[in-house]
């Protein structure tokens, strides 16, 4: 899992499966499969989960 923390979303965080960076957007997929979009200027840090 991939946990991307944010700064201004009313979201602490969310868990993401993949994560993409390009042309000023995050596009990951969520646990439940849904597509998600996140401005990249929104992303405090990115922690990537090796043990999943």
């Amino acid at each position: 899992m991939i946990t991307v923390y944010l700064n201004n979303h009313g979201v602490d965080y969310i868990e993401l499966q993949t994560l993409a960076i390009k042309d000023g957007w995050a596009h990951g997929v969520d646990a439940y499969g849904r597509d998600t979009y996140i401005p990249s200027a929104s992303i405090l840090y990115i922690v990537e989960d090796s043990d999943d």
